[in-house]
């Protein structure tokens, strides 16, 4: 004999919304504590209810059982009652669940629920499903109960044995986001909510999951994690570049002013110079202040270079070539310091041909090699690498040397104007290396360990590259 469902409600908070069928004549539009006199309200608030109730209609007194599948919106809970009559029930597939008030009929709670169900044993194996569950993990009933394969993933296995812990303690268990397998091997992440199916002695032998599919919710999460991070990332890079542009701003009304005085000094201190070749105490002061003036116009020359970036002309060349070059102009520097500059070239010469502006390019490399150079200690190595990244279509340089390395804060703020790790520096050498390679399209990435030395890793994107980022944009526009 068939279940009988009787009854279909929507309530909220203990208030009919809507009646889909009700076999007994007008509806009493009464409240639900009205209508199940031995139901508290309290009682409709869970994530999933199972109860025996007596049903109060036209002065009859009818023993009936109730299965609720609340949906949640924020804060607010609608859910839909099921109300079946307990005496059509199959007293064979009763089962005893003392906690929610007596004996249930298994196919009367899974039949026709808009909810993913089943019945677990304690091993973690499949006993029931109804439909939804069929539907949202691909098995048929006769499959998922006879397969050899666990709908528990491994990985989770040790999470599904504390659950059982706290129901067999008696412990309400509150729902869970989890992850369940689909039969084609796909991993849902779910939400689920257990109840303890007892037997008739009242030990835990089943239990009775309801599943919800979160992972489009779980993507939407992530993806908006990723886009956060995107954005950080995004306003530091804005934050650097307002950063240049004030300095930049400065260097513009500055520098001229200055250079002109600076020019006047130094002419006149060489004029000095040729009269003091007698006095070389004098002379040796005299060379000082020239060095000096030649510094100060340096560090306005970076200045400038930071105002008024120069356009990019950009040629195919050789990154190999260029390496050569400014390790060949860095040899007498790398002579007084003791330091050996060695020069790894991976792969083909063609490999390493890409577009970029020679010059600027050169400038770069010479700032971060010399600065590994004077970095390191008496007798050490720098090393120079020079390759293609072929998965991310990129030529790279790699420069490392042996040196006292960084600390992590310190990294994250390389390329801010008058930050230098080295004494004396400005940390303009390193804006204009940033700016230039950022013009580029391309990055600088630095590995440091503090005692151990640095890394700098300068990517550029290769032909194809620049070329799909051209598309790219011009579809943007």
């Amino acid at each position: 004999m068939k279940n009988k469902l009787i009854g279909i409600l929507l309530y909220k908070d203990d208030v009919i919304l809507d009646v889909l069928r009700w076999d007994f004549g007008p509806w009493p539009d009464v409240a639900l504590t009205t209508l199940f006199p031995d139901i508290t309200h309290a009682i409709w608030q869970k994530d999933a209810i199972i109860v025996s109730s007596s049903l109060v209609t036209n002065g009859l007194i009818k023993d009936v059982l109730i299965v609720t599948s609340p949906i949640r919106f924020s804060d607010q809970i609608v859910s839909q009652v099921k109300i079946y009559d307990k005496s059509s029930m199959q007293q064979e597939k009763l089962v005893y669940l003392p906690s929610l008030g007596g004996s249930i009929d298994m196919d009367a709670i899974l039949m026709d629920n808009v909810e993913a169900m089943c019945v677990h044993r304690l091993d973690g194996s499949i006993l029931i499903v109804n439909a939804a569950f069929e539907r949202m993990f691909d098995w048929t009933a006769d499959e998922i109960t006879h397969a050899s394969t666990s709908f528990i993933p491994e990985s989770l296995k040790e999470q599904w044995h504390d659950c059982l812990s706290l129901l067999q303690a008696g412990i309400t268990m509150p729902s869970i986001e989890t992850s369940r397998s689909r039969r084609d091997g796909r991993m849902l992440d779910v939400r689920l909510a257990m109840a303890p199916i007892m037997d008739d002695q009242a030990q835990l032998f089943a239990v009775l999951c309801f599943l919800r599919d979160i992972t489009p919710i779980k993507r939407l999460e992530q993806n908006f994690s990723k886009s956060v991070a995107e954005l950080r990332v995004a306003e530091k890079k804005l934050r650097e570049k307002d950063k240049l542009s004030i300095v930049g701003t400065m260097a513009a009304g500055m520098a001229h002013e200055i250079r002109n005085p600076l020019t006047s000094i130094q002419g006149f201190v060489q004029l000095i110079a040729d009269r003091l070749q007698d006095d070389p105490v004098l002379l040796r002061y005299v060379h000082i202040v020239i060095d000096e003036v030649k510094r100060a116009n340096h560090l306005l020359v970076d200045f400038l270079q930071l105002s008024r970036m120069r356009p990019i002309n950009v040629i195919e060349s050789s990154l190999s070539e260029v390496v050569n070059d400014v390790v060949t102009s860095l040899e007498f520097i790398a002579k007084e310091k003791n330091v050996r500059v060695e020069v790894v070239v991976e792969g083909t010469q063609e490999a390493h041909r890409m577009l970029f502006d020679e010059n600027q390019i050169k400038q770069v490399l010479h700032n971060i090699i010399k600065n590994a150079i004077e970095a390191s200690f008496h007798a050490g190595i720098v090393t120079v690498i020079v390759g293609k990244d072929y998965l991310s279509h990129e030529g790279y340089v790699e420069v490392i040397d042996q040196g006292d390395g960084m600390k992590r804060e310190d990294i994250d703020r390389l390329g801010i104007p008058f930050f230098s790790t080295k004494k004396g520096g400005t940390g303009l050498g390193l804006s204009v290396s940033y700016s230039i390679i950022q013009a580029h399209q391309g990055r600088i990435e630095v590995d440091s360990t503090v005692k151990k030395g640095t890394k700098f890793r300068i990517c550029l994107p290769d032909k194809e590259k620049l070329q799909a980022m051209k598309t790219r944009q011009d579809a943007d526009t």
